[in-house]
């Protein structure tokens, strides 16, 4: 396709004119199976010198021939039709990440269109003329605005999404109002003899300047420990897998070509036996793990402060839970819904946890019988029944009575951790 271009447009990228495989490749997107039978013809006819290099809006990605998405996982979606953001160092900002996020559930609420090539091959149409067109020239009455508008709209009441999810849906009318909002909006005034490449030296310098104000540091990862950091960016140099268990607590997981390590606060792994106590100290991790390895494990969410916290009541006020404190033992902090709780307790729930922890998760409540197994070196020594605390009456003394009764059992050289568990009086168990 050939265009003569004689005024500023939206984005060449993302046009005909971008990296785009020749018009007469088409790829069905009516089920997965048209989806991999038009792309390996594609290839068969020499159309396409291999799968890669069908160059769609989204691609997707996790196995080396698509032909593997029909037994295994699509492990992500490639999005290739994003310009960078030249005003932000990262090309990429968190509020454009969260706005994709809101868009890709409004597609979701949407209904289906009957039939999808057809719709793609109409959207591929109109997505061409608004980014050939002029970046302040308002979008064309096709474009379906307002359904998605409206979707977006309907998600975030559905689900009581936080506020900052309407502050972008307000961000993104403002910018389809007044287009010079936009990227392409903003990026005309910077435009001179035709050309960006001023701008573009300028703004490549500045981003160079920041990225050098603290060279030893993981930038966008700054919240963490300095170790941590500059164990993480060594980690990348040298191609190890990197996954952030909990990133509040500094552990990390690294792998490669099939060891594992666990390592807390970039100095503590397995030559360190103390990283496990600290690995099943906390309940975020733990979880993950015993996941992994095919263990059931509550439901739930961690958040770090009360407001995400009280915005989630909405998805579990009628369900049986559990808020508790992220790292507490012996029962802190913790507090057992078995039949859905009122958003006063709730609120009080939380209080409690967080006068805990900095921290707290709120998870499904399993009932159950509760036992602990102590297992070393992969043999199992002993095997506890936790029982909830109890007294039992005797027709005499008052509840407050018989507990101060029973705390007179002989304790000396106790712990209050092993008195709580000899007296049978430790709080409701936090393993619901």
């Amino acid at each position: 396709m050939k265009e003569d271009l004689t005024h500023p447009v939206r984005s060449i990228r993302s046009s005909q004119l971008g990296y785009v495989n020749h018009e007469d490749i088409v790829i069905s997107y009516a089920s997965l199976d048209d989806y991999i039978t038009s792309l390996e013809t594609a290839v068969a006819n020499k159309q396409l010198i291999a799968e890669k290099e069908h160059y769609s809006a989204v691609r997707l990605r996790g196995q080396k021939a698509c032909r593997g998405y029909l037994d295994q996982p699509i492990s992500y979606l490639e999005l290739r039709c994003f310009d960078l953001n030249p005003f932000t160092p990262l090309g990429i900002t968190q509020e454009t990440v969260d706005s994709v996020h809101l868009f890709f559930l409004a597609l979701l609420w949407l209904d289906d269109v009957e039939n999808v090539d057809i719709a793609i091959a109409q959207a591929n149409a109109l997505n061409n003329t608004i980014a050939l067109s002029h970046p302040l020239e308002k979008l064309p009455s096709a474009a379906p605005t307002s359904d998605i508008l409206d979707a977006m709209e309907s998600v975030i009441k559905h689900f009581h999404l936080p506020d900052h999810y309407r502050d972008l849906l307000e961000a993104i009318k403002e910018q389809v109002a007044d287009p010079s909002l936009t990227l392409s909006g903003q990026s005309l005034a910077h435009i001179t003899s035709q050309s960006l490449e001023a701008f573009g030296q300028k703004e490549g310098e500045t981003h160079h300047d920041y990225a050098w104000s603290a060279f030893y540091a993981l930038k966008d990862f700054e919240n963490m420990e300095l170790s941590t950091q500059m164990l993480m960016f060594d980690a990348i140099q040298k191609g190890v897998r990197i996954e952030i268990l909990d990133e509040e607590n500094q552990f990390l997981r690294l792998s490669y070509k099939g060891h594992v390590e666990l390592v807390k606060n970039g100095n503590m792994t397995s030559k360190d036996n103390y990283v496990v106590p600290l690995a099943m100290a906390n309940k975020v991790v733990t979880k993950k793990l015993l996941q992994e390895h095919g263990f059931p494990t509550p439901a739930g969410r961690e958040f770090p402060d009360k407001a995400s916290a009280k915005a989630y009541y909405h998805h579990i006020k009628k369900k049986a839970i559990v808020v508790k404190s992220k790292s507490t033992n012996f029962g802190l902090g913790i507090s057992i819904f078995k039949e859905g709780a009122s958003l006063e307790a709730y609120q009080k729930a939380l209080d409690i946890a967080f006068a805990e922890d900095s921290s707290v998760l709120v998870e499904d409540c399993v009932a159950g019988t509760e036992y602990r197994f102590f297992i070393l070196d992969g043999e199992c020594l002993a095997v506890l029944l936790r029982v909830t605390a109890n007294v039992v009456g005797d027709g005499k003394h008052t509840i407050r009575e018989l507990i101060e009764l029973k705390i007179k059992i002989p304790c000396e050289g106790m712990t209050t951790g092993h008195l709580l568990k000899s007296l049978n009086l430790e709080r409701l168990s936090d393993s619901c």
